[in-house]
């Protein structure tokens, strides 16, 4: 659908350019050493103007021109240009991650030493006695003190 209408707002451009320039060129208006001068030259040249500009004002045209720049930056020397510009700025991104994934990788393992496999037995359930270790031990650190104090 966008090809049919780049290719029609290609012909008419240039069309009506072509037209603009023939019709409004001093040598085909009044050519010199000759007693002709063109009747229609100039008419055209005030209807063909105003429906130009109103072509170059839609958006069609808009998106046209947006696809001829963005074409003319993709290709050839441009393109092999914005490659390697890219692949430079990739690198630094690529230690960036690795060094956030070392920092706090430990915060998110699962894995066995990870913060996360450390905390499953933190976080256990000491009454279905699954994981929680920490628990008991506080609980029993709780009874001792309680014990040395009432036994003074």
């Amino acid at each position: 659908l966008t090809d049919d209408l780049e290719k029609a707002i290609t012909v008419n451009f240039a069309i009506l350019t072509m037209l603009l320039d023939l019709v409004g060129d001093r040598q085909n208006a009044a050519p010199s050493g000759s007693m002709h001068k063109c009747q229609i030259c100039q008419p055209l040249v005030d209807l063909v103007r105003p429906l130009l500009e109103q072509l170059e004002g839609t958006v069609a045209f808009a998106l046209f021109m947006a696809r001829f720049q963005v074409a003319a930056q993709l290709s050839g020397p441009e393109l092999t240009s914005l490659r390697s510009s890219i692949r430079s700025t990739v690198a630094p991104l690529k230690e960036i991650k690795a060094m956030v994934v070392d920092q706090i990788g430990f915060y998110l393992s699962t894995a066995e030493g990870g913060f996360q496999y450390v905390m499953g037995y933190i976080r256990g359930d000491f009454w279905t006695g699954q994981g929680g270790y920490l628990f008991p031990v506080i609980l029993a650190l709780f009874l001792l003190c309680i014990l040395i104090v009432i036994h003074g």
